[in-house]
C-alpha cells in the first residue's frame, strides 16, 4: 500500500472515530446526566442535534439514547467495511462486522472511561476545588464507575486511591471480553 493510500486511509479512520466519539459524548452527557447548560454538552448537542433529530422516533430508554448508539454502531461498521475493502480488497461479512463494531464501540466506552479518571486524577492534583465545566462533566461519567469502588475503599490520608483500582478493572475487562469479541467479528468478516 502506498504512503498517499495508507495517509488518505488515516484521515478517513479519524473522521469516522472523531464523530463516534462525539456521539458517544452524547451519549454518555444523556445518560450520567450533565447539566443541559454546561459549555461542553452545549458543544455537542449542537453538533449531534442535526444527525439525532430525525431519528427522534427511536426511543430513549432510562436515559439511554438509543439514536446515539445506533449511529455509532452504523459509524463503525462502515468505518470497518472501508478500511477491509481498502487493505484486503473483499467485501466483508456483516453479521462478523457488526460483532466486529460492537466490540469496537465497547473499545471505545472502555477507553473514555479510564482516560476520564486519569484526566479526573491529575485534573484533581493540579485543582483540586474543581468548579469548571470540563471537572464537572469528568465527575458526572467517572462516578457511576469511582462509587461503589470508594464505598470499599476509603481515601487514605486525604490521597483518594480509588482510581487505582477502576483503571485496572476497566483493563482487565477490556482484555478478558473486548479482546475475544473483536477477534471473532474479524474471524467472521473474513469468513464470508
Amino acid at each position: 500500500m502506498s504512503s498517499t493510500s495508507q495517509a488518505f486511509e488515516f484521515l478517513i479512520s479519524a473522521l469516522f472515530e472523531a464523530a463516534i466519539l462525539l456521539f458517544l459524548f452524547r451519549f454518555l452527557l444523556q445518560a450520567v446526566e450533565v447539566d443541559f447548560y454546561n459549555p461542553l454538552t452545549q458543544f455537542v448537542v449542537k453538533f449531534t442535534k442535526p444527525v439525532l433529530k430525525p431519528l427522534s422516533f427511536i426511543p430513549t430508554i432510562n436515559r439511554w439514547n438509543l439514536a446515539a448508539l445506533l449511529i455509532m454502531l452504523l459509524l463503525e461498521s462502515i468505518n470497518i467495511i472501508i478500511n477491509v475493502e481498502v487493505e484486503k480488497g473483499f467485501m466483508p461479512f456483516i453479521p462478523g462486522i457488526l460483532l466486529w463494531a460492537l466490540g469496537d464501540l465497547a473499545y471505545y466506552f472502555v477507553h473514555l472511561f479510564f482516560y476520564a479518571i486519569f484526566a479526573m486524577a491529575i485534573l484533581s492534583w493540579l485543582k483540586p476545588a474543581g468548579g469548571n465545566a470540563l471537572m464537572e462533566v469528568l465527575h458526572k461519567i467517572t462516578m457511576p464507575l469511582m462509587r461503589p469502588v470508594r464505598r470499599i475503599m476509603p481515601s487514605i490520608g486525604g490521597v483518594d486511591l480509588t482510581p487505582i483500582p477502576v483503571l485496572i478493572g476497566l483493563k482487565f475487562f477490556s482484555i478478558l471480553l473486548i479482546t475475544p469479541v473483536i477477534a471473532t467479528g474479524m474471524r467472521l468478516a473474513a469468513a464470508g
